[in-house]
């Protein structure tokens, strides 16, 4: 519930390696609640983006992300690292979370797109 700690995954968990896993790492670090938070903010970022104005640019952050994402299964990124990999998971978060001021904010999903 209130996970290991930072300390070394691997000789807690009894393995050579520690996990090579971006969403269990988290978990079994920093607990349930901290680690379902920080699962939780990747994908509201990732929502946040679907739900903005929709344009090339867009597309390609959330496709960049959606790749991020993909490549986490695998390899262990948290961010607070400094990795290339990291780096480029934080710009991809902040450039899904912005918002112009001409947008206005997100409120739902029919609030970006024209439904016709």
């Amino acid at each position: 519930m209130l996970g290991i700690g930072f300390a070394d995954t691997a000789a807690e968990i009894g393995a050579s390696r520690g996990p090579h896993n971006s969403y269990i790492y988290p978990l079994l670090n920093t607990g349930l609640i901290a680690g379902g938070l920080y699962l939780g903010a990747l994908v509201y970022a990732l929502g946040q983006g679907i739900r903005t104005r929709w344009t090339p640019w867009t597309a390609f952050v959330v496709g960049l992300t959606v790749a991020i994402f993909l490549y986490m299964g695998f390899e262990s990124l948290f961010l607070g690292g400094l990795s290339p990999s990291s780096i480029m998971l934080g710009i991809c978060l902040g450039l899904l979370l912005y918002s112009p001021a001409d947008d206005g904010p997100v409120t739902d999903l029919r609030s970006k797109f024209h439904v016709r």
